[in-house]
């Protein structure tokens, strides 16, 4: 429970940064919240949440745009083989990866890994992991210069971001509705 109170928040967190700005503070709270799920998993000596911990303590550093900590944490845990190969944490990491070369100056390896997304492994995604990958495709895309890819890919991210929020209304409202 602690864990996916944890991840949730970063994961919002993340999808709210793809629209608009977020307050510090939810930043702080969500750095909290991973640090005591950490924690807890690290005294009761659980290992199987330990690479999904590992992904939401990534996800903070995106947040507070540490992109050289966040590059490092990411080649570190796909290099480790913890996390399968074709889950939508797998390629969310790959284009956190893409973010950090970019924001780094290294673009032509942000190049390189930005042709690992194919339009089946974008359209096998879940929404909300769709619009994380297309939104660092959108920007190698931007910096490459190449505009109509830039556009495709940032309509892309703007319908997998309505089919979130409609799935997300749409849980909401279940959970109302049975509370």
């Amino acid at each position: 429970m602690t864990y996916n109170r944890a991840a949730l928040r970063v994961a919002d967190l993340r999808m709210s940064m793809l629209t608009q700005d977020y307050p510090s503070v939810d930043i702080s709270l969500a750095k909290a919240e991973v640090k005591t799920a950490t924690n807890y998993q690290a005294v009761a000596g659980l290992l199987s949440l330990e690479h999904l911990l590992k992904a939401s303590q990534i996800g903070i550093l995106m947040l507070e745009q540490d992109f050289r900590g966040a590059l490092t944490g990411i080649e570190q845990i796909l290099e480790s083989g913890q996390i399968p190969r074709h889950s939508g944490a797998f390629f969310t990491l790959g284009a956190d990866r893409v973010t950090c070369m970019l924001r780094l100056g290294q673009t032509k390896p942000a190049r390189e890994c930005a042709q690992g997304f194919t339009e089946v492994v974008l359209e096998s995604l879940s929404p909300d992991d769709r619009a994380m990958c297309l939104a660092a495709l959108e920007e190698e895309a931007r910096r490459s210069g190449e505009r109509d890819a830039a556009s495709s890919y940032a309509a892309g991210k703007q319908a997998a971001l309505a089919e979130f929020t409609a799935l997300k209304r749409k849980l909401l409202a279940s959970i109302e509705l049975h509370a």
